[in-house]
């Protein structure tokens, strides 16, 4: 099995968006729920 360095770039930028991703809609979760509870 022969990985490329263009695939290894490739895979581990994936990665990283997808973390990225995933804190990204962790924290609009959390700020848009301290907002329902400020407007209350």
């Amino acid at each position: 099995m022969f990985l490329n360095m263009k695939t290894l770039i490739v895979f581990g930028l994936l990665v990283i968006w997808l973390l990225l991703v995933l804190a990204a809609g962790r924290a609009d979760r959390v700020r848009r729920r301290a907002l329902l509870q400020q407007s209350r």
